[in-house]
C-alpha cells in the first residue's frame, strides 16, 4: 500500500486539537503504543504493540525528506503469541535499533489518518498519512495538500526522519 506522509514538530497540541475539530476532522481514539524498530538494511521494520490490544508488524520504505513524501508499506496484524515469536526472530536476525513509546491520538479527515503523537524523550508531533488505496496518488496528494492548508501546518517544522532516527540522534 502507499500513502502521502508528513511529520511536523508541534509547539501547541491544544491549538492543533482545536483546528482538527474546526476543520471537520473526526476524533477516533487515543492509545499508548510501543514500536520496536529493528536494524533492517534499506528500509524500516518495526513491531508495534497497541496498548496490549493488538500487535502489528510494519515494513515501510520512504525517503528521509522534510516535506510530504510517498511511503510504501505493508502491515500485518499479529496475535500476542505471534508478536512475541516475531520479536524473538527479528531481534536475532537484525537486532533492535530503538524502542519508541508514545501516546497517539488518532483523528481522520476523509482518506487521511492524522496522528497527534506525544513521544517519550522527543516531544509532540503531528503526522499526516493520506492513504492512496481508493484514491489515485495524484488525488491523495491533493487531499494531503488540502488538510495541510486547513490545519495551517508550518512546513519549516517538518521532520524528515522516523522517531527511531530522532531518538538515536539524541543519544
Amino acid at each position: 500500500m502507499q500513502n502521502i506522509e508528513l511529520k511536523v514538530k508541534i509547539k501547541d497540541a491544544r491549538a492543533i486539537r482545536q483546528r482538527l475539530s474546526q476543520t471537520g476532522c473526526r476524533f477516533v481514539w487515543t492509545m499508548r503504543q510501543v514500536d520496536r524498530y529493528f536494524k533492517y538494511p534499506g528500509a524500516r521494520l518495526k513491531l508495534r504493540d497497541v496498548a496490549g490490544h493488538y500487535h502489528e508488524l510494519i515494513f515501510y520504505q520512504r525517503p528521509n525528506q522534510r516535506r510530504s513524501r510517498l511511503s510504501t508499506y505493508t502491515v500485518k496484524r499479529l496475535s500476542a503469541r505471534d508478536a512475541r515469536t516475531a520479536h524473538r526472530i527479528l531481534n536475532q536476525l537484525f537486532g533492535t535499533l530503538a524502542i519508541i513509546r508514545k501516546r497517539r491520538e488518532f483523528w481522520r479527515y476523509k482518506h487521511t489518518r492524522i496522528h497527534l503523537d506525544t513521544v517519550a524523550q522527543l516531544g509532540t508531533y503531528l503526522e499526516l498519512e493520506t492513504i492512496a488505496r481508493s484514491l489515485s496518488v495524484p488525488a491523495a496528494r491533493r487531499e494531503h495538500t488540502t488538510i495541510k492548508r486547513l490545519l495551517g501546518l508550518d512546513a519549516s517544522r517538518a521532520i524528515g526522519s522516523s522517531y527511531s532516527d530522532l531518538l538515536l540522534h539524541m543519544q
